[in-house]
């Protein structure tokens, strides 16, 4: 009889990891640890370098810009991404609501993730688009021509 590794099982109930296989399950486990957080805790401080990726499991957070909230973060959803993709500054504050259950890798293990599990990059790319959408709607923004990196801000 096969044991089920345990954080295995609950990422696999996390929206953002639900379509991946469990091969790719298994290797996403190996590379984070899972941590719980205080209510009021700094998860990701704005313009700070970011050095974590961050899955909340259990909870709620709120993200803020220029001391702004622009989100709520709940179960299933990530933050820290950009920072590692591009290396700079942290986009946003986050901080806990609630007691949290964290989901955590470092930058080293977020890229073995990435260059690893494909699954998770399209769900990773969902998420960035819809983001970028919803800043959109928030500053009633038009999309532009204007080319950021290679790519036409579209």
């Amino acid at each position: 009889m096969r044991t089920v590794d345990p954080t295995v099982a609950r990422l696999r109930q996390l929206s953002l990891f639900a379509t991946c296989s469990e091969k790719e399950l298994q290797f996403i486990a190996r590379r984070g640890i899972e941590h719980r957080s205080a209510a009021g805790a700094v998860l990701l401080q704005e313009g700070r370098s970011g050095h974590q990726f961050v899955v909340i499991a259990q909870g709620s957070a709120v993200v803020s810009i220029g001391g702004r909230e622009v989100a709520r973060l709940g179960p299933g959803e990530c933050c820290g991404e950009v920072a590692l993709l591009d290396h700079g500054g942290r986009t946003a504050s986050v901080v806990a609501e609630t007691e949290l259950l964290v989901w955590v890798c470092s930058a080293q293990e977020f890229a073995e993730i990435i260059d690893s599990c494909p699954t998770l990059v399209r769900r990773l790319l969902g998420v960035l688009a819809e983001r970028t959408r919803s800043s959109y709607r928030q500053q009633q923004l038009r999309p532009t021509t204007e080319r950021a990196g290679g790519c036409a801000l579209i």
